[in-house]
């Protein structure tokens, strides 16, 4: 059942710095199964027929969700995710924003949901390790990891 969201992220984590545009786009794609997943719980009906964006407006799952600063989060990596689907051209600061903000999503459900009591920090220097990239772009500090 969660092994769609973990693929998602493995591929946006996979593709952030050599083709951005398709790890926002997993990073959305992420989003939308989780928020969906989430919606169906906390709301007790079938999501299908609403649009993400729909489901997070919903005063019901913002009350649920109980956190601004989560929803903010998922708004960003929806809107970058339908850049890169519909227009593209996003840079790698885009995409390494963009898996920041979902690896906080990610562990901020995984905490929500009682899996896990907390996780590790967002740690630039393993994703360019692990993809043997130099990262030459100027990390702005993000005002939504808490």
């Amino acid at each position: 059942m969660i092994r769609p969201f973990y693929t998602f992220c493995c591929d946006a984590e996979e593709y952030a710095l050599t083709k951005p545009d398709i790890s926002c786009a997993s990073a959305r794609k992420a989003i939308e199964y989780i928020v969906r997943l989430m919606y169906t719980a906390a709301i007790q009906t079938e999501a299908n027929q609403l649009t993400v964006y729909d489901m997070l407006c919903s005063p019901d799952f913002v009350i649920y969700l109980d956190d601004r600063t989560l929803l903010n989060a998922i708004h960003l990596i929806r809107r970058k995710g339908n850049i890169a689907v519909h227009q593209g051209g996003l840079e790698k600061s885009d995409s390494c924003e963009v898996l920041e903000q979902l690896h906080f999503v990610a562990g901020e459900v995984c905490i929500f949901l009682g899996l896990v009591s907390d996780y590790p920090t967002f740690d630039f220097d393993l994703l360019s390790n692990n993809q043997n990239i130099k990262l030459n772009f100027t990390r702005k500090k993000s005002s939504m990891v808490a």
